[in-house]
């Protein structure tokens, strides 16, 4: 017995459980089926007012199709700003990372040229160690080619002894002396030596220049990156306070509208209470009891309308106190007497300030689309597509002046930084072009030299790795960085960081000029060098015309009176040929002056 309770029990609680979850399920599919038709009658609710404010536009004269066409154009206004900023952010992406690998490369040339640097220098020492060696090694050759020399010094005196007027003596004469030939090997070993040093230093000065500009660069980037954060923080700010002014005017606006509720609510109430009073004085004669009876109900009524009103007033739900008001009214109707009339009256005039506070909570494009309200809907639906239509073009007019102002901070932004690579491009081209200045870069030679079809591909090629010269950058309007660009800093941040480029470029100033003096110094090297071997030359020039000219000197080299001379067109063959000698002789060293004299000059 026990066992078969227990089963039915056991069958009870299952059938149970599955009656629940059916009623469960049933449940959900009733709510997801009551949430369908909700969105139906809201789609449909919004349909029907669009239908009202459309007819309503079209009986007062409105244009629908021009509104119409001016959302279109909006929305398309729009599409093509996002657009646009879009782009924008996708060129800028671009330009930066160009940027950056520029300014890897531009790592990666530096660490290059110091190790060329390191090698050159190591070169240098074992060059001095292997001379050092083999001077060492050739002490006893030397010695053994000085008694050598000065065999062959000793035999072309006795030659020249035995025969005065040889050409052997001639050229003898005519050769400088062993220290004016030392003095000159010198001198040219000096220059030559110095015009290394100048090589080397110009090397050194494009280095250093190269670095200066990789410097450069990953500063500006840096910046960029910088006054691209701080203007998003700027924005997220200015988003968040303008959001926050939007619910204040939002929160402002409706506490006026429950006041203006809550003041018409107060109204009715107090015509209710009235009407009430009239009723309850005016009670005696014919139809007293049912009189009686309809004012109670009228006194019921109202203050179920004047309750139902104030939850409408809080669920916006109009609808349902006028549907009260009209029971009201009916009551007081069924009283027969015309203290329940008037009673019904007021209820029926509370019952519609009721309607009316709901509808204007739910907002001027709700209100039911009587003949009588017609032209207030239309009104008021006419005034929201307006204030619509005035927002979006606010909005429409800040984006675009926002978008002028970024784009003139940015090409403000680029002015500046051309000009301060200007500035430092001139003071390069004027150490260029002062005396003892290096000669032109080949690449530079080669572009200027380069027709324009030639110029236009390199300036493509250029454009295509990442670089650009200012005038290239100049033409396009683009910032590199600027980089980046867009990335241009906010009103508050932008003289701070204008100050913070200054120093950073007062700094290169200041290596760049302090690269400068180190190569006036080296020119000024060159040129006292030039001045002795310009000194040296006139000494000479002085020297060898007295040499020449004087015939005191070459009394012992000519033959005596009863010896016979050579002819005379032999004698002057052989004066052009030695001429000719000492000429192709002379020429390295004229050569050496005279770019000395244009280095000058």
């Amino acid at each position: 017995m026990q066992r078969a309770s227990g089963a039915a029990a056991a069958e009870r609680l299952a059938r149970q459980l599955h009656l629940e979850g059916q009623v469960e399920q049933m449940q959900a599919a009733w709510f997801e089926r009551e949430q369908e038709l909700v969105a139906q009658v809201e789609a449909l609710r919004r349909d029907k007012a669009e239908a009202a404010a459309l007819a309503a536009a079209t009986a007062a004269g409105h244009d629908v199709v021009q509104w119409q066409a001016d959302d279109a154009l909006v929305a398309e206004l729009r599409a093509q700003l996002e657009q646009q900023a879009a782009d924008h952010a996708a060129q800028l992406h671009a330009l930066q990372e160009k940027l950056a690998w520029c300014a890897e490369s531009q790592a990666l040339l530096g660490g290059a040229d110091q190790l060329a640097a390191q090698q050159a220098q190591s070169i240098r020492q074992l060059q001095a160690r292997l001379a050092a060696a083999e001077g060492a090694a050739g002490r006893g050759q030397a010695a053994r080619i000085t008694q050598l020399q000065e065999q062959v010094a000793a035999l072309q005196e006795a030659l020249a002894s035995r025969r005065p007027s040889s050409v052997t003596a001639l050229l003898a004469a005519a050769k400088p002396g062993p220290a004016e030939a030392a003095a000159l090997a010198a001198a040219a070993a000096t220059v030559q030596q110095l015009q290394v040093q100048l090589d080397q230093q110009q090397t050194s000065h494009e280095a250093s220049l190269r670095q200066l500009q990789q410097q450069y660069e990953a500063l500006k980037a840096r910046l960029e990156q910088k006054s691209a954060a701080q203007q998003a923080a700027v924005g997220s700010k200015s988003r968040v306070r303008e959001l926050t002014q939007q619910l204040e005017e939002q929160r402002g606006m409706y506490t006026r509208r429950i006041r203006a509720l809550e003041a018409r609510l107060t109204a009715a109430e107090g015509a209710a209470a009235a009407a009430g009073r009239r009723a309850s004085a005016s009670s005696s004669g014919g139809g007293g009891f049912r009189g009686g009876r309809g004012h109670a109900a009228a006194a019921a009524g109202g203050s179920r309308a004047a309750a139902f009103l104030r939850g409408s007033r809080q669920q916006g739900q109009g609808t349902a106190g006028a549907r009260l008001a009209r029971q009201g009214s009916s009551r007081a109707a069924a009283g027969g007497s015309n203290s329940g009339s008037e009673g019904g009256h007021a209820l029926h005039d509370a019952a519609a300030a009721g309607s009316d506070g709901g509808q204007a909570q739910h907002g001027e494009g709700s209100a039911a689309a009587g003949a009588g309200c017609r032209p207030a809907v239309a009104a008021g639906l006419l005034r929201v597509r307006e204030r619509q239509m005035a927002g979006l073009v606010a909005q429409l007019e800040e984006r675009t002046s926002q978008f002028l102002q970024l784009q003139q901070k940015h090409r403000a932004a680029e002015r500046q930084l051309k000009s301060l690579t200007a500035g430092q491009q001139q003071q390069s081209g004027g150490d260029s072009s002062e005396p003892g200045s290096p000669p032109a870069r080949p690449d530079v030679a080669a572009a200027q030299d380069a027709s324009p079809n030639q110029q236009q591909q390199r300036r493509r090629q250029q454009h295509a790795v990442g670089y650009a010269s200012p005038q290239h950058r100049k033409r396009n309007g683009s910032g590199a960085a600027a980089a980046g660009g867009g990335a241009v800093p906010g009103a508050a941040s932008w003289p701070a960081l204008c100050a913070e480029l200054e120093g950073e470029v007062e700094q290169l100033k200041g290596r760049l000029a302090e690269a400068c003096r180190v190569a006036d110094a080296s020119k000024q090297q060159a040129v006292e060098l030039s001045a002795r071997l310009a000194e040296q030359s006139t000494q000479q020039q002085q020297q060898q015309p007295a040499a020449g000219s004087s015939p005191l000197q070459l009394d012992g080299l000519l033959p005596s009176a009863g010896s016979c001379l050579p002819p005379a067109p032999y004698l002057l063959s052989v004066a052009e040929a030695a001429a000719a000698r000492e000429a192709a002789r002379w020429e390295p060293q004229l050569a050496a002056l005279q770019q000395v004299r244009l280095l000058r000059t």
